[in-house]
């Protein structure tokens, strides 16, 4: 009989060090307190550059008749794009405006899908260039100069453009 009483001395005590633990754990469960992880630490990065700065330098122009129907004219600029400040941009396009007296007289665009095609890339990685010749057919063959116009808009969504005078 001593040896069941002691048994069942020892359950009870058992079952109620299970049920203390069980109170215990389930008050501090159910407060109202912070139970996040520690916040990540923040890396502070320097600031880089606020918009691109891009330049434009061409090579003299190449002047042929235009194999293209409804064309009189092609004109072919060797370019380089440079980007000076240390954040890339992308080329939307090149419009190449052609004046008489300092008028304009005609115009033509060619898209980021032609730049591609010409340089392999329309994009000018930071401190980078992007190097092509840009061809334009045209039909004004009284053109007494003119100039190209590239887009770019840069890797913090600003719009800018570079002007080449011809």
């Amino acid at each position: 009989m001593q040896v069941v009483n002691w048994i069942s001395s020892r359950s009870r005590n058992v079952n109620l060090r299970i049920a203390f633990a069980v109170v215990l754990t389930v008050p501090f469960g159910a407060c109202g307190g912070s139970s996040s992880s520690p916040a990540a630490p923040t890396v502070t990065q320097p600031p880089g550059p606020s918009q691109a700065n891009i330049s434009v330098s061409c090579q003299a122009f190449t002047l042929t008749n235009s194999p293209v129907g409804g064309f009189k004219f092609r004109i072919s600029f060797p370019c380089t794009v440079t980007e000076n400040a240390g954040l890339g941009a992308n080329a939307n396009f090149v419009r190449a405006r052609f004046t008489k007296g300092g008028t304009q007289v005609e115009s033509h665009d060619i898209g980021a899908s032609d730049i591609t095609r010409v340089a392999g890339t329309n994009h000018v990685a930071p401190r980078g260039t992007l190097s092509g010749t840009f061809i334009f057919d045209f039909n004004r063959g009284d053109a007494t100069g003119g100039s190209l116009e590239f887009n770019f808009t840069d890797d913090r969504s600003n719009q800018l453009s570079a002007t080449f005078n011809f």
